[in-house]
Parts: structure tokens; C-alpha cells; sequence
């Protein structure tokens, strides 16, 4: 809930009143009805709209000795953006989201363009992508500033937006955008607030993996008044019950349904018609894709060491305070390892150890025990303490030293079962290839140095890489995972799963993706633990959420899924 707005209690008359009545008439409900639809009809070397052929606007842009052409998803975009005077494009990995926001400013007649990346993908955007399109196309390069999502949260660069003063600005994996609390959210949504007649286009393969409140700002900032979100923020909320979490029922939102249609496919149907949205649905590469657990036995010593840590909420020296850190320790166990801290010199520094334990123990136990509003995360606790307004007994000691440097970590192998597994998978697809994704460093520093594989992790590029002499590579998921064409590999193996739909169809997207050659992808994940399956069917759930409502079929969903899990673990 936004600050300000009381949350009701489960069992009070309001919501009661909303799971019964559901969603309720309102003023936005009527002007979304009432926005324009609009039918886009995607071939393969046109587009249709409202049953009229659009122009290829390929002759416009093509440089002298150009040879590429604009593909049609790209043209229907384009046109969009023209219409709308901004727009939202949902287009998947591989679709030509680089292109389109190299033309964009072109199209809107921008004066100065900002064009917004992830920081890892920038050196490929500034090295790879420009000299090759530019090649093939004029484009207006001279107005397009390339901005990192990272330079926008710096405090360095907090003014960056003010100084280049852009009259349209373009974000290319707009879900960095999501929330609207984060330091870059607030300067972003501030530079349009001050310059309200500011353009905005957003592009992203999953601009949400579990809530239309992700990226109902987004929609406002790109289409106004037509939006298909509510701008009132209390209807975005009711809305959101019923299509996020069905905690409600949809009540008023039938009236976005065909007779025998559920609400998300309603809901998403308004989305994709509304002018200015453009979405991918079909996944046409020709490619088949199945995804399977792979058989990987959890040795009894990590099982032994999994219930210590559960049961003790400590590893090594180290108290845990809340449970997304019990699970960032319990992904490494079940890995064969965990990390620790590493001493300078072996110079332990004791009074640290100790006023850090205590700290964190009394946190937890705050939390677990007497968590209230206001009170009730480890920051929020730090700035009571500070306030005088938590008389905690721990927190004199660690205030006293928390200003002193963590030390490095090292990491303590259990078992190197999953090691041994990854090499063993390697070597079968040194003939077929494949790419092994590890979260954990030590995981895939280990299974290329005793593997003999190359390994890809931050700094470096896995899309240089050439499949006839590295057949088989192991690369970082959080470095490699995303904007890179890795479709000259065939089969992925994924040590530790994430728990969320976007991360899955980044990942797979690098292989499954236009110009993957082979006939089939095949992806290998293990799941042998509770760990793993839960943070498997966490993501079939954010995957079946962007689908239903987003409109782009999920790879994860549509792939044929052959999985097997140890009930015994």
C-alpha cells in the first residue's frame, strides 16, 4: 500500500465487502472503456492495422550499401511510437528492441534524446550495436545520449537528466523502472513531473513479473489520459487485488471481457489494443524447447548442514536476521558451499564478530517476536536504535564498530557433488555444446578450472565467444543472462534456479532466440532440493502472470517441461 492509505484487515467489513462485490464501478473504469482499441495483425513481411497495410518504413532509414531491413514487428512499433507520441513496446528477446530505440528519436523528431540501458549492456550498445546498425541505417546518433540505469541512481550523477535537459526519454529494459520507491524511480518520474511535456517510450521483454503496480507509471508517463491503467492510485490498488493476487473478484472488471473470457485475458486483450502498446505473443524461431530437471542426489553432509542452518540461523560466525538472507545461505548449501569471512593477514577482529552477533541476534529476534509497522526490517530497526526510539542493549557495541570494513569472503566446500555433476554435463555436450549458468562464483570458478572450460563472469563478454573452440563455456547469470546472443550454443545447464518468470526468459532467451540454428534447445536445471523446486514454481507462477496479462507467451510455460524432483529430499 502507498504511505498514507490504511490497509484494511483481512477480516474487515471492507474486505469482506471487496471479495464478495469485487471490483467496483468508477470514473477510470469508464474512461479506460472508452479509449480507443486498435488490432494489429504482425506477417512476416508486413504489418496490418485495423485492416489497413502500414508502410515499411525501411527506405527512410537505410544508408547507401545498407542491406537490412526493418522487420515488421520493428515497423509496427515505430508507427506506434509515431501515433502515440510515446508508447510501451512489450516485444521478447531477440524481438529488436536495440533498433527500434536507435530510430525512435528519429520518428518523434527528438531534440534531445535520452536513451536509458543497464550498465552491462551499455559497452555492447556503444561497441557492437551502433557500428552495426549505423552501417545499415542513418540513424540520429548525434541527438541520443546513453544514459546507464546506474548513473541515474549515482550521487555523483543525481543531475545527469537536468543537465542534458532531454525532450524524450527511452528505457530500454524499462522494468528497472519498477519501483517507484528506488533512488532512480524517484529522479526519473521528477525530471517529468518538472518538464511535463517530456516523451516517453519503454521497452522491455517482461515489464512486470507479478504486478500491474510495476509499471502503471510507466503506462502514464508513456500515453497520458489513454492509458489502460487507472491514474487514481486507490482504483490501481482494487484493480491490482483482482488481477495480481485474486484476493477479490473482478466484479466491475468483466465489463474489459468477452462472454467466456477470466479477467487477466481481458484485462490483457485491453492492454495489447490500446494505441501506442505493441506486444509480442508468438514465439516463431522454429526452434523446439524443453526444459528438464537433471538428476543430482543431495549428499547426507549437506542435509546435515541445511537443518543446522535452519534450526541455528548461523553460518561460521555470522547471525542471520531475516529470512531472504536464510535463503541467499540455503541456495549456496545446497550447492556444496558457503561463503565466510575472509581475514586480512588472519588478523581476526573479534570485538566486529561480536558486536555484529549481537546486533543481528536481537534483530531477529524483534522481528520474529515483536515486529509492528514502522519497526519491522533490520534499516528500520538501525534508525529506532539511533532515534532513541529501540533501547536496545546491542546496539551501543555495534554502533561503535559498524562503520569498520566487511572483510572478503571465502568459501567453505561441504561437498562438490554439483561440481562434479556440471563437469561430467559439460563433457557429455563437448560435441553439441553448451553454456553452464551459475549463480555463485565459487560454483563456476570451480567447474571451469577442474572442467578446463572458459569462464564468463563480470567484465567480460560471452558473446565473442566462438562455439567451434569453446564448445562448452560457464557463464554468471546476473553478467551473462541478459543482452547477449548466445544462439550459436544450443543447451543451457542451470545450477541454481531463480525464483522469478523474468530472470528465466532472459536466461533462456539466449539460446532460444532468432537464429538459433538447431532444431531443439534443451535446458537442464537441477532440482533437488525444496530450495530449488520452490523457487521453480515461484517462477511457472510470475512466467503464467506475465502471460496472462502482458499478452508475450513465456518460455518457461510454452516449453515442453520434463520434470522430475526427489521426494525424498
Amino acid at each position: 500500500m502507498a504511505k498514507g492509505y490504511p490497509v484494511p484487515h483481512p477480516n474487515s467489513s471492507v474486505a469482506r465487502a471487496m471479495r464478495v462485490h469485487g471490483v467496483s464501478e468508477s470514473p477510470e473504469l469508464t474512461r479506460i472503456l472508452g479509449i480507443k482499441r486498435r488490432k494489429l495483425v504482425i506477417e512476416p513481411t508486413r504489418v496490418v492495422r485495423d485492416g489497413v497495410a502500414l508502410p515499411d518504413l525501411t527506405p527512410l532509414f537505410r544508408r547507401a550499401g545498407g542491406t537490412l531491413d526493418i522487420w515488421p514487428l520493428q515497423n509496427a512499433s515505430l508507427h506506434e511510437i509515431y501515433e502515440a507520441n510515446g508508447g510501451l513496446l512489450l516485444l521478447g528477446v531477440g524481438e529488436g528492441k536495440s533498433l527500434i530505440s536507435l530510430m525512435a528519436a528519429e520518428v518523434l523528431d527528438s531534440k534531445r534524446c535520452v536513451l536509458l540501458v543497464k550498465p552491462q549492456l551499455r559497452n555492447k550498445l556503444l561497441t557492437q550495436d551502433l557500428p552495426f546498425y549505423s552501417a545499415h541505417f542513418n540513424l540520429p546518433l548525434d541527438r541520443i545520449h546513453v544514459v546507464s540505469y546506474n548513473e541515474l541512481s549515482s550521487a555523483e550523477k543525481a543531475g545527469i537528466l537536468n543537465k542534458i535537459q532531454p525532450d524524450l526519454l527511452i528505457a530500454d529494459e524499462c522494468h528497472c523502472l519498477s519501483l517507484r520507491n528506488s533512488t532512480r524511480t524517484r529522479r526519473f518520474m521528477r525530471y517529468f513531473k518538472e518538464r511535463p511535456g517530456t516523451r516517453f517510450i519503454g521497452l522491455s521483454g517482461t515489464i512486470s513479473k507479478r504486478s500491474i503496480l510495476n509499471y502503471a507509471h510507466l503506462l502514464e508517463l508513456a500515453l497520458g489520459k489513454n492509458s489502460p491503467l487507472p491514474l487514481n492510485f486507490r482504483v490501481l490498488e482494487e484493480w491490482a487485488k483482482a488481477l495480481d493476487t485474486e484476493e477479490c473478484t473482478p466484479g466491475a472488471l468483466m465489463k474489459l471481457c468477452a462472454p467466456e473470457e477470466n479477467v487477466r485475458s481481458g484485462y490483457r486483450r485491453r492492454l495489447v489494443e490500446t494505441p501506442g502498446v505493441v506486444a509480442s505473443v508468438e514465439s516463431s524461431i522454429g526452434t523446439s524447447l524443453i526444459i528438464q530437471s537433471r538428476p543430482l542426489p543431495l549428499p547426507s553432509n549437506v542435509k546435515a548442514e541445511l537443518a543446522r542452518l535452519y534450526d541455528e540461523w548461523t553460518i561460521g560466525e555470522e547471525v542471520l536476521t531475516d529470512a531472504m538472507a536464510l535463503s541467499r545461505v540455503a541456495r549456496q548449501i545446497v550447492t556444496g558451499f558457503y561463503y565466510i569471512w575472509k581475514w586480512e593477514d588472519g588478523k581476526r577482529d573479534g570485538e566486529w564478530i561480536d558486536a555484529r552477533r549481537g546486533w543481528h541476534r536481537s534483530v531477529r529476534e524483534y522481528l520474529l517476536h515483536t515486529s509492528r509497522e514502522g519497526m519491522d526490517s533490520p534499516l528500520l530497526l538501525a534508525r529506532a536504535a539511533i532515534a532513541g526510539k529501540w533501547p536496545c542493549p546491542d546496539w551501543g557495541p555495534w554502533d561503535a564498530v559498524r562503520d569498520r570494513p566487511e572483510p572478503e569472503t571465502l568459501p567453505v566446500w561441504i561437498n562438490d557433488f554439483m561440481v562434479a555433476d556440471a563437469i561430467k554435463w559439460g563433457k557429455e555436450h563437448l560435441k553439441t555444446n553448451g553454456i553452464v549458468f551459475y549463480e555463485h562464483h565459487a560454483i563456476g570458478a570451480m567447474i571451469a578450472e577442474f572442467g578446463g572450460f572458459p569462464l564468463y563472469g563480470a567484465g567480460t563478454d560471452a558473446s565473442t565467444s566462438d562455439p567451434s573452440r569453446e564448445p562448452v563455456i560457464v557463464c554468471s547469470m546476473k553478467s551473462q543472462a541478459e543482452g547477449k546472443n548466445l544462439q550459436a550454443w544450443s543447451n543451457i545447464l542451470i545450477t541454481s534456479p531463480p525464483a522469478n518468470g523474468l530472470a528465466w526468459e532472459q536466461c533462456v532467451g539466449r539460446i532460444h532466440r532468432p537464429g538459433q540454428m538447431a532444431d531443439e534447445c534443451v535446458v537442464d536445471v537441477y532440482l533437488h532440493c525444496d530450495e530449488f523446486k520452490r523457487a521453480f514454481e515461484q517462477a511457472l507462477s510470475d512466467a503464467a502472470f506475465i502471460q496472462e496479462t502482458q499478452g508475450q507467451k513465456q518460455r518457461l510455460l510454452f516449453a515442453t517441461k520434463l520434470i522430475e524432483v526427489d521426494s525424498s529430499t
